[in-house]
């Protein structure tokens, strides 16, 4: 296959990745959207709760640096098939846990597939669009990440009802049925590349770099925050505000329906306007803002309007963060998978220790107000780290 062919082949290969991100992100809410039942049978406390939901991202504190590192010497096709399997299968066994421990084993153990998987998407992106369509396919991307998470939040209580087993069952083996057809499908660009040093010598490099600190706090901030808000909202809803377990799903999807927004929507202005950094600023201080109001205002429309709104502003952050990070001048394409697995590992870590304490809140106060509040001083302090970042859109390169 030529190299015009590759590149005209991109848009499957994104669809591809699309879909299983989509698959993947369904199953992570599938365990939020059920909560109230899944907490019932296996006795958990809100902690416990919490930490079965971020448990995944444990394996990726390590090893997301070495999925990306693997794929910038092997290839994203083969480290996708392997990971996909890996997380897959035991996304799959989730579903047979009977207790707090088995959950989190299993859980624990697809992470080392999400670990590689993640990391690689923005690495497709850079592989095979060009530079002018980094931005909005990188929004595309994350856009679809969002949208998995919608279908998660809305839909799984409808489709399943009080089945969590039935719904990790199902969206685990669609997850595998596309991680063959990944296999059967996918191609690889085959690129001259020179022998590359080890892996510790790129994490050396990557670490070095200013930039890629700062992105990683800001993304762990902006992150840790907006997805504690994401993951207890649908039962705090059922719980403190007496909604139905299908309405309150579907309020917290308007969540990840403004990230979904927000992907595209900030991805293509941030393109045409050729600037990064005001985005990085501006969107964590709003996202906060918007998010301390859908929990305090009235229950109702203003609810799922702030809720829309903090997603679009914080989940519409991700795309611009990756672009950052894939454009920026001091990353080679040898070591983009290396610097989006060290951001990712960074960001994890505090991502679950920002869950972890945020359950703590709830199950010492008994209520939610402190620990949304907790979530949206998150999100504004994050801004912080944007301000230390240096631009790197079109305008700034010219």
């Amino acid at each position: 296959m030529t190299e015009q062919k590759f590149v005209s082949f991109r848009w499957v290969m994104l669809g591809l990745g699309c879909f299983l991100q989509l698959l993947y992100t369904w199953n992570l809410m599938a365990i939020p959207a059920l909560a109230k039942y899944i907490m019932s049978e296996l006795n958990l406390t809100y902690t416990m709760f919490m930490s079965l939901s971020q448990a995944i991202m444990i394996a990726s504190i390590v090893l997301a640096i070495l999925g990306g590192a693997l794929a910038d010497r092997f290839g994203i096709k083969r480290t996708i098939i392997i990971s996909g399997l890996i997380g897959g299968v035991f996304g799959l066994l989730k579903g047979f846990s009977t207790s707090y421990i088995q959950f989190l084993c299993f859980t624990i153990l697809q992470g080392f597939g999400a670990a590689f998987l993640l990391p690689n998407m923005a690495k497709l992106v850079r592989d095979w669009f060009p530079p002018r369509q980094i931005g909005i396919a990188n929004g595309i991307n994350s856009a679809v990440y969002a949208l998995g998470m919608t279908l998660g939040l809305a839909l799984t209580y409808p489709v399943f009802g009080t089945q969590w087993r039935l719904a990790l069952y199902v969206t685990n083996g669609l997850f595998i049925l596309v991680v063959i057809i990944w296999f059967i499908i996918a191609k690889e660009i085959k690129r001259e590349t020179k022998t590359k040093p080890s892996l510790i010598l790129d994490v050396s490099r990557v670490s070095k770099q200013k930039d890629v600190w700062m992105i990683s706090f800001l993304s762990a901030l902006t992150m840790g925050g907006g997805m504690f808000f994401v993951q207890l909202s649908p039962v705090a809803f059922v719980t403190a505000r007496s909604a139905d377990p299908a309405i309150a799903g579907a309020i917290a999807s308007f969540n990840t329906i403004g990230a979904f927004a927000g992907n595209l929507i900030l991805a293509f202005v941030s393109d045409k306007i050729g600037l990064r950094k005001p985005f990085l600023i501006y969107a964590p201080l709003l996202g906060g803002l918007c998010l301390y109001l859908a929990w305090n205002l009235p229950f109702g429309v203003s609810t799922s309007i702030f809720t829309a709104l903090s997603g679009f502003f914080t989940g519409g952050l991700v795309s611009i963060l990756t672009t950052t990070i894939t454009e920026h001048p001091s990353i080679p394409q040898g070591f983009l998978g290396t610097a989006i697995g060290f951001r990712t590992s960074i960001s994890n870590i505090f991502t679950f220790m920002i869950s972890l304490l945020g359950g703590y809140i709830v199950d010492i106060t008994l209520g939610y107000d402190s620990a949304f509040l907790y979530a949206a001083i998150l999100l504004a302090v994050s801004s912080v780290f944007a301000v230390f970042t240096s631009e790197t859109g079109t305008r700034r390169r010219i």
